[in-house]
C-alpha cells in the first residue's frame, strides 16, 4: 500500500482540462454554475434557473488559469514524484467528454469498463 492511503495503489490519473475550465458560466443571479462544453442553457447566456446573465468569473481568464496551473504544478510536483516512485502515473487528456476521459483512465489503471 502506497504511504497514507487506506487501499492498494495501482496507478493514479493526472488530467487536463484546460478548454473545461475556461468555458464555466456562473449565473450573475442565483449563482448556478454552466460549463459551455457539457452543459449549455437552453437560451444562450441566459440562466435555465431564474433567467439571471451567465458571465464568466473573473478567475477563468485565460491569465488567471495560468496562473493557477503554474501554481498548482509546483504544489503538486512532490506528490507526483512520491506516487512515481509507488506506481504508474498516467497523464490523461480531460478536455474530452466524461465518458471518454472516464474509459481512459479505466483503460490505463487496468480497471473492467
Amino acid at each position: 500500500m502506497a504511504d497514507g492511503l487506506a487501499c492498494p495503489l495501482d496507478g493514479a490519473a493526472r488530467t487536463s482540462g484546460r478548454d473545461r475550465a475556461l468555458s464555466r458560466r456562473m449565473c450573475g443571479d442565483c449563482g448556478l454554475d454552466y460549463n459551455l462544453i457539457g452543459g449549455r442553457p437552453r437560451r444562450e447566456g441566459v440562466c435555465d434557473s431564474c433567467g439571471g446573465r451567465l458571465e464568466a468569473r473573473e478567475v477563468d481568464t485565460p491569465e488567471a488559469l495560468t496562473a493557477r496551473i503554474d501554481d498548482h504544478r509546483e504544489s503538486i510536483a512532490a506528490l507526483l514524484d512520491r506516487l512515481r516512485r509507488k506506481a504508474p502515473v498516467f497523464v490523461v487528456d480531460a478536455s474530452r467528454d466524461p465518458d471518454t476521459v472516464q474509459e481512459e483512465i479505466r483503460t490505463l489503471l487496468g480497471l473492467p469498463s
